[in-house]
């Protein structure tokens, strides 16, 4: 995608990486993503990348039908998270306001709580919705 908007000239490409990609983790998923960020900067053509946090709306498993949420982490970690409804407005705002932007890399989030407070705080809207 990054070649074909490299050839057609285009004015501005947002690219949504993964938070911390750049950071060598060794992760294979971020590693992945590295390397498109790095080709898209060597094609040097206008962009911003765009880097969210661990998706909330994974947390919507099928665990929770069961009452359970279910993360490798201990329940005091705390864990950023990214709504995709926020990555998709803030890169909204990215594309309208281009300028400050441009050829930036943006790693965000839209909360950070502890397994315990994301707990609490599904099992009280899961509650609520029944």
């Amino acid at each position: 995608m990054a070649d074909i908007a490299r050839e057609n000239n285009i004015e501005h490409l947002v690219y949504s990486s993964v938070a911390n990609a750049d950071k060598n983790t060794g992760i294979p998923h971020f590693e992945s993503k590295y390397k498109v960020e790095q080709h898209i900067k060597n094609l040097g053509i206008p962009h911003t990348i765009i880097g969210p946090t661990f998706f909330m709306e994974n947390l919507l498993g099928p665990g929770l039908e069961q009452g359970q949420l279910a993360l490798p982490l201990s329940l005091s970690t705390t864990l950023q998270q990214s709504a995709l409804e926020n990555i998709a407005e803030f890169s909204a705002l990215v594309l309208e306001r281009r300028k400050p932007f441009l050829r930036k890399r943006i790693d965000i989030a839209s909360d950070e709580v502890t397994g315990e407070q994301a707990a609490e705080i599904l099992s009280n809207v899961l509650r609520q919705r029944k």
